[in-house]
């Protein structure tokens, strides 16, 4: 068996999120399964293709703290029959300051 390598570690956090992808942009609140400074998986009844940019808003569980990104669609695993989907995606760009922040979360 095979050991899955991550370059960051990822916890368990049900954030807000919202999310809006190309082309139409349109927003979209959910709550994100699991974190870490590379990324994030979450739920979503709207399928978004593999290579995707997504434009994510992630209101953080305990702390009054809106991080923004753009993340890139990195996995998509149909969870129930066209009307669910769990996503992975990749954060392509993050203010540094959120980047910090999001380590310094992630860490406590």
């Amino acid at each position: 068996m095979t050991q899955e390598k991550r370059k960051f570690s990822r916890i368990s956090e049900q954030c807000v999120i919202t999310y809006s992808a190309a082309p139409d942009y349109k927003s979209k609140r959910k709550i994100s399964a699991d974190l870490s400074a590379g990324g994030l998986r979450f739920i979503s009844d709207h399928f978004l293709p593999l290579g995707s940019i997504v434009r994510i808003q992630l209101s953080l569980k305990y702390i009054p703290r809106v991080i923004n990104a753009v993340a890139k669609v990195t996995r998509v695993k149909e969870i129930f029959d066209d009307e669910c989907y769990e996503v992975g995606a990749e954060f392509v760009d993050i203010a540094r300051p959120d980047l910090r922040f999001l380590h310094k979360y992630l860490d406590r």
